[in-house]
């Protein structure tokens, strides 16, 4: 399971500047003709894509998560591997530069029983402690 912080619209229009969201949109040649020049419109618009429940996301989920918001098969996914010793290893895509991740809050959760009713957030080395995961992601 992945999923995406929602973060408040205030929140997240104050971490933006215009120079930060020029650098991203012009990453993708086809985002205004799709999603038109106002950034802060294009930001609330829908990008396409669906969530794991099948609702429509917005181009802001693409922002958080460093994916192509004019590519609907460019999504944040999580995956879990397994080490030489067999414990798991969660890692997911897209994998941003050093600078881009910098600017976002990775956190890894677990859960022992998919009924457990709290998620625990982990660290690395103690996913193995844990059955069922999910990815978050947000800006810092």
């Amino acid at each position: 399971m992945t999923s995406l912080s929602t973060p408040c619209r205030k929140s997240l229009a104050s971490k933006l500047t215009s120079r930060s969201t020029s650098e991203w949109t012009a990453q993708y040649p086809d985002f205004e003709s799709k999603f038109g020049t106002d950034f802060t419109t294009a930001i609330m618009a829908k990008s396409g894509k669906k969530d794991s429940a099948g609702n429509e996301m917005f181009v802001w989920r693409d922002y958080v998560a460093g994916t192509d918001p004019t590519d609907e098969t460019d999504i944040f996914t999580a995956s879990i591997t397994f080490d030489a010793d067999k414990n798991p290893v969660i890692s997911w895509t897209p994998e941003l530069s050093t600078s881009e991740a910098a600017k976002r809050a990775y956190k890894k959760y677990g859960k022992v029983y998919i009924s457990d009713a709290e998620w625990t957030l982990i660290t690395d080395g103690k996913e193995g402690d844990c059955n069922f995961f999910k990815v978050t992601v947000e800006m810092k």
